[in-house]
């Protein structure tokens, strides 16, 4: 674990040209603790060893370049898309070792085990993603509305920056996993990504949200998941960064 203190920074400004009157002419530096950059180091060689000398599980996907969640939660949505389309059973046994000793109720336990995969997305048994389509739904509205509360504060750039970390990226997490879900309820999703753009803009509800998302330069959602899945048969072809099992 990365010790708290190790990520405290020291913001100072650093001027960038002559006239030291402006504060456009300064670049904010950030000076993080000398025992972080000495840790981060060592990591990074360590993690270099690891790639070379001793190649770490073909499976593992956490601390190593170009694999995530995302990868991990796509390899196994098809490994149970292929085990359903031959009608076989699926089982899984999740661990969550950080808390290996706690003690939990079994059967609040099960209640969550029942539609929850660890990743950060919910997986029912019909692999619908209907419940983890509407967790994403209430985050990004929850982010949406904190939004709206002080827009009035805030100047175009600093809002579509604000939206694009607490709506945006809620829509956008593992949708690579979206691909084959009906219109219906990718709909969902749409409509809040209309409202961002919307709010971004200060337009009204009766503006035309094609042309807000055009204006701000963001795909559709049909269109971002597209753009991943390619992203992934291009690191997959040409790129070959992938993970291996994906190739």
């Amino acid at each position: 674990m990365f010790a708290n203190e190790w990520k405290k920074a020291i913001i100072r400004p650093l001027i960038k040209k002559h006239g030291g009157l402006h504060l456009s002419n300064y670049r904010p530096v950030s000076n993080l603790p000398f025992l972080s950059k000495v840790v981060e180091n060592g990591i990074g060689q360590l993690n270099s060893h690891f790639q070379s000398s001793a190649p770490l599980p073909s499976y593992q996907s956490a601390y190593r370049a170009n694999f995530s969640c995302e990868t991990a939660l796509v390899s196994l949505l098809d490994d149970l898309l292929w085990a359903m389309e031959k009608q076989q059973v699926t089982q899984m046994c999740l661990m969550d070792l950080s808390a290996a000793f706690d003690t939990v109720d079994h059967k609040v336990l099960l209640e969550v085990l029942g539609n929850e995969y660890g990743l950060g997305a919910y997986l029912d048994s019909h692999l619908t993603l209907k419940t983890h389509i509407a967790a994403k739904c209430r985050a990004a509205m929850a982010g949406l509305r904190l939004v709206r509360n002080i827009r009035h504060l805030l100047t175009k750039d600093a809002c579509h920056t604000i939206v694009l970390g607490l709506v945006i990226s809620h829509l956008d997490y593992a949708n690579s996993l979206y691909a084959n879900l009906p219109n219906v309820v990718i709909m969902m999703l749409q409509r809040i990504q209309n409202m961002a753009a919307k709010l971004v803009l200060k337009r009204g509800k009766e503006d035309s949200a094609s042309e807000a998302l055009k204006e701000l330069h963001w795909l559709p959602i049909r269109q971002r998941i597209l753009h991943k899945i390619l992203t992934l048969v291009f690191k997959c072809v040409v790129d070959k960064s992938a993970p291996q099992y994906y190739i």
